[in-house]
């Protein structure tokens, strides 16, 4: 279809009952208050991040991610656009994944659409220069689908660079303007190029940033979901950026609908099960660490309705397909505990190599991480203790 294109406890509350448990006397009844912990970005103390045997490692994925925007970065400068080619070549055409089992091919392309990542300079000299750029590549390999798509996410980061991340109130007149501005041209390089731009799957994914942007209905996200599947079935951060456009922050109507669409969308695919496990647990993590992460987040089984049993196959899958991936395997873990699967949760804790990476949660991660690790080892104790009921 061708488009236009224009009841389970918070893991809070575990850690706040262990908390608490830990302060009382084992007499006292289990049955207990138990209070908000109100940790946040509010508290701006230093907190211990490597403990024990246990290291900290923030930027795990970013420093893999580096390795690929960095030589891209570097080879527009110079005017090599023959290596960019290459480059776009190799990750398409052998479908390159990173650490974590993200496509290389789409941090490839945020070389050149992430200013907050890669290019801390001044925006207001750094973009237009990165323009010209964009266009003489374009001229010179017309024919190539890697310059089109490069462009055209270039003026979606731009114009997402002027609205800012935050809410639609902080948005200032001047950033409405230039964000519609910018967008169009993202549309219309899209537009104008797209029987030779969507070679690349990750065409797809600059589709799916101007529609977030522009309103689109569900609509137009199913038919750039479809057309990317034609083109290559494997690229599952499809998936995730359609599933980010139907959070309640945007356009979904309540927290049930980006998860209610992913299981549609992913089991009315041709994939292999094993595969569907396998994307919705890279898309449910991913979410996990986004949008359900902070202290004031509601608890992602309840109120998104996600399915443990099929998180749990695909977070198997994943766990050992991309053993060094940086925040998966501390997602994967906050997931369990907040199913209550804590059991898992001790299984994956073994599997981590000592290694805990940020942005699993918000706010004083480490402490929660290490809470949540005092809290398993207690759990495992009193089990011990409990008494075997009979068959």
């Amino acid at each position: 279809m061708m488009i236009a294109i224009r009841t389970l406890p918070t893991l809070l509350s575990i850690l706040t009952l262990f908390l608490i448990s830990c302060s009382e006397s084992e007499s006292e009844p289990e049955e207990r208050e138990i209070k908000k912990k109100t940790t946040g970005n509010s508290d701006k103390s230093e907190e211990v991040k490597a403990k024990g045997k246990w290291s900290y490692l923030e930027k795990t994925d970013w420093h893999w991610e580096r390795e690929i925007a960095s030589p891209a970065l570097d080879a527009i400068w110079a005017g090599d656009f023959e290596k960019l080619e290459k480059m776009a070549e190799k990750y398409r055409s052998e479908k390159t994944l990173r650490n974590n089992g993200g496509w290389a091919l789409s941090t490839f392309y945020s070389a050149f659409d992430s200013y907050d990542d890669w290019n801390q300079r001044d925006a207001e000299r750094y973009y237009p220069k990165l323009e010209k750029k964009l266009l003489e590549w374009q001229e010179k390999f017309p024919d190539s689908p890697t310059p089109h798509v490069a462009l055209s996410g270039f003026y979606s980061g731009y114009a997402w660079f002027a609205r800012g991340g935050g809410y639609s109130g902080t948005v200032t007149e001047e950033g409405w303007k230039l964000f519609r501005e910018r967008l169009e041209k993202s549309a219309e390089v899209a537009e104008k190029n797209k029987e030779i731009a969507q070679k690349a799957p990750y065409f797809f994914r600059v589709l799916l940033r101007i529609g977030l942007g522009m309103g689109w209905p569900i609509e137009n996200i199913d038919a750039v979901v479809e057309e990317c599947r034609t083109v290559d079935p494997d690229f599952w951060s499809i998936y995730d950026g359609a599933a980010y456009h139907l959070l309640p922050r945007w356009y979904g109507k309540s927290h049930k609908d980006w998860h209610n669409w992913l299981v549609k969308a992913l089991d009315e695919s041709k994939l292999p099960a094993e595969k569907k496990d396998e994307f919705y647990a890279q898309v449910v993590l991913r979410k996990l660490g986004f949008a359900y992460s902070a202290p004031d987040t509601p608890n992602i089984f309840e109120v998104s309705g996600v399915d443990w049993d099929r998180l749990n196959r695909g977070g198997e899958i994943l766990i050992k397909k991309f053993p060094q991936a940086g925040r998966m395997p501390s997602r994967y873990l906050r997931s369990a505990a907040e199913a209550g699967e804590f059991e898992v949760a001790r299984s994956i804790v073994k599997r981590m190599n000592f290694v805990f990476a940020g942005r699993a949660w918000w706010g004083k991660e480490a402490a929660e991480f290490y809470g949540l690790l005092e809290f398993l080892e207690k759990d495992a104790e009193k089990s011990k203790k409990q008494p075997k009921q009979p068959k």
